[in-house]
């Protein structure tokens, strides 16, 4: 199945797998769904953006945590 990817649809698809309990890591949609990280970077530049776009908190859902001066203390 070829599908015609948009901004708003990648954002809405995002949302749907969000609701419904997905892992939305980069990881976990570069193994599961590789069409939709493709389009997400192809409209976004980086999966982060499409998942900010779609309204979602990023850093909630990345895997890797970025330390911080206060994390490692």
């Amino acid at each position: 199945m070829n599908r015609k990817w948009s901004k708003e649809s990648i954002g809405l698809e995002i949302v749907s797998m969000y609701e419904s309990g997905e892992n939305l890591n980069y990881a976990s949609i570069a193994s599961n769904n590789l069409a939709l990280l493709r389009a997400a970077t192809r409209y976004f530049g980086t999966w982060e953006a499409a998942v900010r776009f779609a309204g979602l908190d990023y850093d909630s859902i990345r895997r890797y945590k970025s330390w911080t001066r206060e994390r490692i203390i």
